[in-house]
């Protein structure tokens, strides 16, 4: 999947000269919700609790204590500032489906939130996201130093990643004035937005020192050190962090062979070489035909894991390669979820067998609900691409090599998807 490749590759491989996308048609009817909780942990749980019912919203956005208090010194948000956190929904389609969701996620918000809102018109909507959507506008116009940060974490995480960074703005306050947690809670994508006087001598330090913190412990919550923004040049310190010297290697090799002569973008993403990272011929050569149209194979082989973990708090699955479709069905069925990206025929098919010999419709939904694998390549060493977390860009998309990529790549022994609660 070459493309899977380019795409999120900080313009490191190719000079994209023409793009072809999917369209689909704007819902013709959207309606918003808002509620207010006394801790961010109910919040988190109240997200996944909607998520549980099996609807799916078009948007969950997250903004904590800290920002909303923070922003109001610079715009009127309307949202209550005595909330620890707010979380913003979106239900979009049909009347009839629209009139269902907001029904189910207005009932579980009441369960939990201290306070529910709900508007059914564009103004109200306006209205109740005003504070959200301009919060960037508010920022310029503010006047102070401003930087926004990009973190992923599971979902389930998302508490304990709010407070790490709370925790971060009190460590430097000294040149720091707050930090504003706002985000997609749907993705378990986070912005701490840190705010700071520009004459501060201090602020420099300690907005590098604080946003440095906030990367370590997203990756102690089993998190990534982007999930939207990209590496460019300020996380490279990270990559070696995120990343084994094995995948570093791997990543590299993407980068020699569609760059031979390093004249794209010289200086993002990858790290200096280091001594620890091996060479990887045969991933190479594989790479190498792949890119000039003489793809490869090599034999079938799914190793010997069967583990499959199911996490409805994050909607994912994690399963062993050699695990047939008809076990992984049966437990699925049993946890009360579905996983859209495994197929319904063919049952004495491994998942790895359906992830390296994907085509057709079968590709397109492995794809679209794929988030990592583990694999050996072809020279021996074990590596992982990708994982757990709903959003990631850090680094080329290296699983994407292995999605209908006939073993070429190396051999898959477990991967990540994502699922979703039968309703």
């Amino acid at each position: 999947d070459l493309l899977g490749i380019l795409i999120g590759s900080e313009g490191t491989l190719a000079i994209l000269t023409e793009a072809t996308v999917a369209l689909r048609p704007i819902a013709p009817v959207t309606r918003s919700l808002m509620g207010s909780f006394t801790t961010a942990r109910a919040a988190a749980e109240t997200i996944s609790a909607i998520i549980h019912t099996g609807t799916v919203p078009a948007a969950v956005e997250w903004l904590d204590r800290a920002g909303i208090n923070g922003l109001q010194q610079f715009t009127d948000t309307g949202y209550p500032t005595d909330a620890d956190a707010i979380v913003l929904i979106d239900v979009d389609g049909t009347a009839a489906e629209v009139d269902c969701d907001a029904a189910i996620v207005e009932k579980v918000l009441r369960q939990h939130a201290t306070e529910v809102r709900r508007a059914d018109d564009d103004e109200a909507r306006a209205k109740l996201w005003y504070g959200r959507l301009h919060a960037p506008d508010a920022v310029v116009h503010s006047g102070k130093g401003f930087f926004i940060g990009d973190v992923t974490v599971p979902r389930q995480h998302i508490p304990e990643m709010q407070q790490a960074i709370q925790d971060a703005a009190k460590r430097h306050s000294d040149g720091l004035l707050f930090i504003a947690v706002t985000g997609h809670a749907g993705d378990g994508d986070l912005h701490p937005t840190t705010f700071y006087d520009k004459d501060n001598p201090n602020a420099a330090t300690a907005l590098e020192a604080a946003n440095n913190e906030i990367i370590e412990a997203a990756l102690k919550l089993d998190g990534t050190i982007t999930g939207e923004h990209g590496v460019g040049t300020e996380k490279i310190q990270f990559m070696t962090k995120r990343f084994t010297p094995v995948e570093i290697a791997a990543q590299r090799i993407l980068k020699q062979v569609f760059d031979p002569a390093q004249t794209f973008n010289p200086g993002i993403m990858l790290p200096d070489v280091s001594p620890e990272e091996p060479a990887l011929p045969a991933f190479e050569a594989a790479v190498r035909a792949a890119l000039e149209g003489q793809p490869s194979s090599a034999p079938h082989a799914d190793g010997d894991d069967t583990t499959v973990e199911v996490n409805t708090g994050n909607l994912n699955l994690v399963v062993g390669a050699a695990v047939t479709l008809a076990d992984l069905s049966r437990t699925l069925h049993e946890q009360g979820v579905i996983c859209p990206a495994i197929p319904t025929e063919g049952l004495d098919r491994t998942v790895g067998e359906v992830i390296a010999n994907a085509t057709g419709e079968e590709r397109l939904e492995v794809r679209h609900g794929l988030l990592g694998v583990e694999v050996v390549l072809p020279d021996g060493a074990a590596a992982r691409f990708g994982g757990q977390n709903m959003k990631d860009v850090a680094g080329y998309d290296t699983k994407r090599l292995f999605i209908g990529g006939r073993n070429a790549f190396g051999t898959i022994t477990s991967a990540v998807f994502k699922i979703a609660v039968v309703r």
